[in-house]
């Protein structure tokens, strides 16, 4: 998995969760074969974290 695809899976992940506490919204159906069912926000917190030595050299 690449930084890119990583960081892909976090906005994912969280756009996921933000999604789902409005109830207007089916993630589903925004975010097809893109959801994480189990320990999704631990899951992007591992992917942010082994992202972020990649983004601190962008500076």
């Amino acid at each position: 998995m690449t930084p890119h695809d990583k960081l892909c899976a976090v906005i994912a992940i969280l756009q996921d969760h933000i999604l789902a506490s409005d109830s207007l919204y089916n993630g589903d159906a925004m975010f097809p074969n893109r959801r994480f069912r189990t320990s999704s926000l631990e899951l992007a917190e591992e992917l942010l974290d082994s992202v972020l030595p990649d983004v601190e050299s962008l500076k």
